[in-house]
Formats: structure tokens, sequence, C-alpha cells
């Protein structure tokens, strides 16, 4: 009689309020879920000056790398071999002279016919020029192992010879890469986990489970993690600053590189839309960005190639030692003449867009004090 008494109100209240935080929770996922794949977004095509696509050779080239000491931009063109195995991985190289006289289309670079390139998916992509000599760093995210491919370029004979292969086991889920001294680079682990499925559960839960790496030319170690699915990374040597996009988080996340190679933080920009790669304007330090405005669209077109994405290309002209900043959208487009623009680079009043499994394309700026 005591125990019948005594349970019955306490017993049916605990269940109630299991299953009001349950609901509560899964409300709460349910719009952020809705808010991140950005329904409510659309976009206004508009150019900076005319376009035109880049050769058909150039197609799926979404990373690149901008040396302006020896005048050379690099391209990656190889996530499509995730798709298809029989896709062949490149790696393109455009000079400066090339796109001033408006060649529309990098040439392929020669690889060591030693080095496994059947094996080989180019993603991120980053450069180190000393003395005359230039290092290429490139992550490969093959199906099997994910790695940090280095090459030597040989500018004479278009060639890289292969010298060596990082991995390591905290290798999930690679994307960008900023290298900072001759064999010293940080990386981004966009995810924590390696798998289709699993990836997919992490994008719609938000999770923080991402990570930034560092190689100190002997071991990878962990510098910084719980990041919302960090991405692209841009080293400003000049400045010492690394800049890293974060691309649910929808900002770029600011640090300052101090002589050890240590990192302190500096600030975070917030742009309301998904940044991917980034590109430092090495006159300026302007950050051009490009991003994924509608997160649902581009997601559709990650499964599905065929579908469409739109494109949007943001620059950020930082002022005030870097305490603000204006930002302003040089270029936008629904998907027809470029597809989820993953890459951008700036150069001599050209605007280069890469897509991992798009066309490229090449804009003229015509007035860039107002792009």
């Amino acid at each position: 009689m005591w125990g019948a008494a005594d349970s019955s109100p306490g017993r049916r209240f605990l269940p109630r309020v299991v299953v009001w935080i349950v609901l509560a929770y899964a409300c709460s996922y349910a719009v952020r879920f809705l808010l991140m794949l950005d329904w409510n977004k659309g976009v206004y095509n508009h150019n900076p000056g005319a376009c035109r696509k880049l050769k058909e050779s150039v197609a799926g080239s979404g990373y690149f790398a901008d040396v302006p000491e020896a005048q050379l931009i690099f391209l990656s063109s190889g996530y499509q071999k995730r798709y298809n195995q029989s896709f062949q991985s490149k790696i393109f190289v455009y000079s400066y002279l090339e796109i001033r006289l408006s060649t529309f289309g990098p040439r392929e670079v020669a690889i060591d016919k030693n080095f496994d390139t059947g094996n080989f998916a180019p993603l991120g992509i980053s450069a180190f020029y000393s003395k005359g000599r230039l290092t290429l760093y490139v992550v490969n995210d093959n199906q099997v192992n994910q790695t940090v491919e280095i090459f030597q370029y040989n500018r004479e004979r278009n060639f890289l010879q292969h010298r060596k292969t990082i991995s390591s086991n905290l290798f999930t889920s690679l994307s960008g890469i900023a290298v900072v001294g001759a064999d010293r680079f940080f990386l981004t682990n966009v995810l924590l986990t390696r798998k289709g499925w699993t990836q997919a559960v992490e994008i719609s839960v938000q999770t923080t489970f991402g990570s930034l790496l560092f190689f100190d030319g002997k071991k990878i170690n962990v510098v910084e993690k719980g990041l919302m699915t960090p991405n692209g990374l841009a080293y400003d040597a000049k400045k010492s600053l690394l800049y890293m996009s974060q691309t649910l988080a929808e900002s770029i996340k600011v640090f300052t590189v101090r002589q050890d190679l240590t990192l302190a933080k500096s600030t975070e920009i917030y742009l309301m839309t998904s940044p991917d790669q980034i590109f430092i304007d090495p006159n300026s330090g302007d950050l051009w960005i490009a991003c994924h405005i509608s997160m649902h669209r581009h997601l559709r077109h990650h499964w599905n190639p065929k579908k469409k994405a739109f494109t949007q290309i943001l620059r950020v002209r930082i002022m005030d030692n870097g305490q603000t900043w204006v930002i302003t959208e040089p270029y936008a487009n629904d998907g027809l003449a470029i597809s989820a623009a993953s890459g951008v680079v700036m150069n001599n009043q050209s605007l280069i867009l890469g897509s991992r499994l798009s066309r490229s394309i090449q804009c003229h700026v015509d007035n860039l004090d107002t792009a």
C-alpha cells in the first residue's frame, strides 16, 4: 500500500520529463538542420566582366596553389576519381604570362612514372619556393588511404619528381593544406570519419569533430580540435596569418603564426554563407573566397554531379590592421556557367574559378576597385 501510493506520481512524472527533453532536442535539431540546408537562399547571376570556360581538359580542378615568386599557378584535378575510377587525375600549371595573354587553359604537368598515379586523387595543393626550387605538396584523397604527396617541380621539363609520401592514422577527411616552410605545413580534417554514410551523419548533426593538423617535418600533430567542418587553408607569409574556412559554421578563422610555427587565435570573420577555398591577394592581402550559398544544392551536387549548384565568390578587404573588414560579392551564378565552385584565384584582373566536379572558368574583372 505504501509502495503503490508513494511511487505512482513520481514514476509517471519522470518519463514525461524525459519525453519532453527528447522532443525539445529533436525540434532543435530539426530547426538547425533546416537552417543549414539554406532552403530560403537564392542567387542573382552577375559577373565582374566577360567570362568564358577554360579548355575542356581542365575539368574537376577545384584547388589552386599560387606561387608569386615563380609566377605560376598550379591546379589539382582528381576529385572526380571518387565517382569514376577511370577518371585521370592530373596536375595543371598556368603561368602569369599565359593568363595575361588569355590562353584560357593551363598546361598538364608530367608526373614521375615511378609514382602510382592510378591511386592518385589530388585535392588540396600548396607550394614552397626557395632559392629557385619549387616544391609542391598535394593532398591525395584516394579511396584506400589519404596521404600528402611531395613533389619537386622541374620548370624546364614541366615535370613533377616524386620526393616522399606523408601518411598518418590521423588523416580521416583531409581537404586544405597550407605550407609555412620547407616540409612544414598545416592540414584540415573536415570530419572525423572516412566512410560516406558516417560523414553524412556528421554533416546532418553538424558535429564539431573536425581538426587542424600540423606536420613539423617529422610527425603529424593535432593543433586545434573541436572545429565544425574546417576546410580551406591559406597562409599570408607577409603578415604571418593563417586563414581557415569552416564550411558549416559559415566563418573564416584567423590565426597568428608565431616564429616557432605555433598558433595564436586572432579573430573570426562571419560570412553568412558556406566558405570553401581561400585565396590571398599577395599585393593587397584581400581574401577571395569560393562559397556555397545554398548547402542543400551543394550536397545534392556532391552526391549527383549532374545536379547544378550555386556558385558565389566573396572578396573580403581587411582593414584597420585586421580588426575590421568589408565584404563584397564580385561573382554569383546559378550553376549553369560553373557549378559549386570550390577554388578561386585572382591574377592580373583575371578571376579564375575551379570546381571539384564541374568546369573551370576565367572572368575579366573590368573594375577591380568596385569588385
